[in-house]
C-alpha cells in the first residue's frame, strides 16, 4: 500500500530555519480516526516533514517545511496475473479514486487550515500555503467543493511509502513466500 498526501507548506521565519542535521526529525506524526465514510480506526495521519534542505552540498538551508496529511486506509488491490514469478503483479493503488477518500482528504485540508491558523503555527511562519499553490490554507479550505477537489487531485502525491507483507516460514515449509533468509 501507499498513501496519498497533501501538505501545508510552511515558510519558516529566517531565525527558525534548522541548520543542524541532528535537529531534524521527520517522524512527528499524529494519527487519528476521521469517523468519515467508513475509514476505520486511525485512518488518517498528519506528519511533519523537515528532512530536506539543511544546507547539503553548500546550498543555503531551505526555509520551507511541511505538514503532510495522508489517508492511511483506502481501497487497494494486488492481483497475480501469472504464476511466473518474473511477471509483476497488477497493483491498483486507487489513490483518491474512491469518493470516500476525496471526502476524507477534503476534511484533512480543512483541519490543516484550522491547525495553520493556530498562534503557535503562525509564530514560526512567514506564510503557510496549500502545497505550492500560493493559496493560503484558509483560502484552499474555503473553495467550493468541486474546485477544492480539482485542486487536491492536481496537488496530491504519494508518500513513496510502499508497504506490504509476505508470509515467512521455516526453511522446510513450502507454504511461505520467503524463508528466514528471505529466499
Amino acid at each position: 500500500m501507499d498513501h496519498p498526501v497533501l501538505r501545508a507548506s510552511i515558510r519558516l521565519r529566517p531565525e527558525l530555519v534548522s541548520r543542524d542535521p541532528n535537529q531534524r526529525h521527520t517522524n512527528c506524526c499524529v494519527s487519528y480516526t476521521s469517523g468519515l465514510a467508513g475509514g476505520g480506526f486511525r485512518d488518517m495521519l498528519l506528519i511533519g516533514f523537515n528532512h530536506r534542505g539543511l544546507g547539503e552540498g553548500g546550498l543555503p538551508p531551505a526555509r520551507v517545511r511541511w505538514v503532510g496529511c495522508c489517508i492511511m486506509r483506502s481501497p487497494r488491490s494486488v492481483s497475480l496475473v501469472s504464476a511466473d514469478p518474473d511477471i509483476d503483479p497488477l497493483v491498483e493503488e486507487n489513490m483518491l479514486d474512491d469518493p470516500a477518500d476525496i471526502m476524507r482528504m477534503r476534511d484533512l485540508v480543512r483541519r490543516l487550515a484550522v491547525l495553520s491558523a493556530e498562534p503557535a503555527m503562525q509564530a514560526i511562519a512567514d506564510r503557510i500555503s496549500f502545497c505550492e499553490t500560493g493559496l493560503g490554507m484558509e483560502e484552499a479550505a474555503a473553495l467550493p467543493t468541486d474546485e477544492l477537489d480539482a485542486l487536491m487531485l492536481a496537488e496530491a502525491a504519494d508518500c513513496q511509502h510502499a508497504a506490504g507483507s509476505c508470509r515467512m516460514s521455516a526453511y522446510e515449509d513450502p507454504r511461505g513466500v520467503v524463508d528466514p533468509d528471505l529466499g
